[in-house]
């Protein structure tokens, strides 16, 4: 049987989904951020309006 240790993270915010699919990704390979540690090193997209972009 395989077994692959994943850890699971909540989206922080409603702008940071591929920030927290990017930190359950790391999980896999031994790198332990959370999303809000790879928001910090990578922000959300802006819109013209300098908000974040998203819903």
């Amino acid at each position: 049987m395989i077994k692959h240790e994943i850890s699971h993270y909540y989206q922080p915010t409603n702008h940071s989904c591929s920030q927290s699919a990017m930190a359950i990704l790391l999980s896999f390979f031994g790198k332990n951020l959370t999303p809000e540690e790879i928001v910090a090193k990578i922000p959300v997209n802006k819109n013209d309006k300098g908000e974040d972009w998203g819903y």
